[in-house]
């Protein structure tokens, strides 16, 4: 048996998913509870508190064994390792993954989502995500070009140690400001992505933003079908 080793932010942690949700009762508390159309217009009407509504009713646990790379171990019937953490960039996943490399086995299978450039960790191991502070505050804290080039090198690095059955992992939309504009060198092994799968099924997100477990479900058969194979 292998094992499914899994680095990333807060879609491979799981965070908020849970099965006693399911699509239908997300939607009803959305239309019958909060009294909007779907997750946008309670993201619209509720933008600066969307989080805090959800958070303080119902909590936020992460649940990493319903996230993608969890239900992929649990099919493929692979051992789970997880090293996702909410908010996090790719410094964190990068430290993780030297941390650990020495134990990866030969048919094992490393799945490294690639979070967006903005996040790093800074003093006193808190997250900072720069696409969050205001013109301001960015003033004390590195200059865009300075993340984005420590982004690339530790990427170009992963690659250079030329990791068997290591998958790059983009979630976002192929357009997305996170990862391709402002490093266009930057590659993933996914044609489809977990925003695109989830929006084009018409799966219900999360109020926090994040995909609903049957989106990860569905794009958890699609990278063993053709990513993992």
């Amino acid at each position: 048996m292998g094992t499914v080793w899994a680095f990333g932010c807060s879609h491979i942690a799981g965070h908020s998913l849970s099965t006693e949700w399911s699509q239908q009762r997300m939607l009803d508390w959305y239309q019958k509870k909060m009294k909007c159309k779907n997750h946008q217009e309670f993201y619209d009407k509720h933008r600066s508190n969307a989080w805090k509504l959800w958070y303080e009713k119902y909590g936020c646990p992460d649940n990493a064994n319903l996230s993608f790379a969890g239900q992929t171990a649990k099919k493929i019937n692979f051992k789970y390792k997880c090293f996702g953490r909410h908010g996090t960039g790719i410094d964190y996943s990068y430290a993780c993954l030297l941390d650990n490399m020495h134990q990866f086995k030969k048919n094992d299978i490393i799945l490294f989502e690639l979070p967006p450039t903005y996040r790093y960790l800074g003093m006193l191991d808190r997250v900072v995500q720069l696409a969050v502070l205001s013109k301001r505050e960015l003033k004390y804290f590195p200059a865009e070009r300075t993340i984005n080039d420590m982004y690339s090198l530790m990427f170009k690095d992963i690659v250079a140690k030329n990791i068997d059955n290591l998958y790059f992992i983009n979630i976002y939309h192929h357009d997305a400001k996170q990862i391709n504009e402002a490093l266009p060198d930057i590659f993933w092994h996914n044609k489809i992505t977990l925003a695109s799968m989830s929006d084009n099924l018409g799966i219900v997100r999360m109020p926090t933003g994040h995909h609903h477990q049957d989106a990860h479900d569905q794009f958890s058969n699609y990278l063993i079908k053709e990513i993992i194979k």
